[in-house]
């Protein structure tokens, strides 16, 4: 299995390391297929040289060769991870917090398990009053609107109604493990 290069406990480590999990599979599928695209695209390739008899030489090769580019790109294109999008969120707003632990009345914890659980708290801010749960969410849409209805949160037209409810379970659990109440915040973080 894959190893993620980030420390646990940095902002965004179990989200990248989900990532890079899912980036191997995809890739292992991806030599899969190219074991029988790559050969069926050298052959179909080859088809630019009569091409080439007619086009003329140059007009062939890059027919040839226009023909392999496609089959490795296509072969070879990734999908996109939104766990990857997540992890660079999270980094985005460990960025954001930083300057809170400068004065030192502030610790920011990242990326802490919730022991029993798969769930993580993404940053818990710790200073003299109330810890704070912070959450990130990275929306990455230009056009989609971030909006309180009737005190509900929404992205675009979808209610966060359950992830606004994990937020707080997340919170509860820093609650139970600290022995005191935790203030819960969803960050929504976006591409500047």
């Amino acid at each position: 299995m894959l190893r993620t290069h980030r420390r646990p406990g940095a902002p965004g480590a179990s989200a990248q390391q989900m990532a890079d999990t899912e980036r191997w599979i995809e890739r292992a599928q991806q030599h899969r297929r190219a074991r029988w695209i790559l050969p069926l695209s050298a052959g179909a390739a080859a088809c630019g040289v009569p091409a080439g008899n007619l086009l003329g030489p140059p007009a062939g090769m890059a027919l040839a060769a226009l023909i392999l580019v496609t089959a490795c790109r296509r072969t070879y294109r990734s999908r996109g991870s939104s766990w990857a999008k997540g992890a660079a969120g999270e980094r985005r707003t460990a960025r954001i917090l930083a300057p809170l632990t400068w004065s030192g009345r502030y610790v920011v914890l990242h990326d802490r398990a919730i022991p029993g659980s798969k769930a993580n708290i993404d940053h818990l801010v710790i200073g003299r009053t109330i810890p704070i749960c912070v959450d990130s969410k990275n929306w990455l849409s230009v056009k989609s609107t971030i909006q309180v209805r009737r005190g509900e949160l929404w992205y675009g037209g979808f209610s966060q109604r359950d992830a606004m409810k994990t937020v707080r379970w997340e919170a509860d659990q820093a609650a139970q493990a600290l022995g005191w109440p935790v203030r819960k915040i969803s960050s929504p973080v976006r591409r500047s």
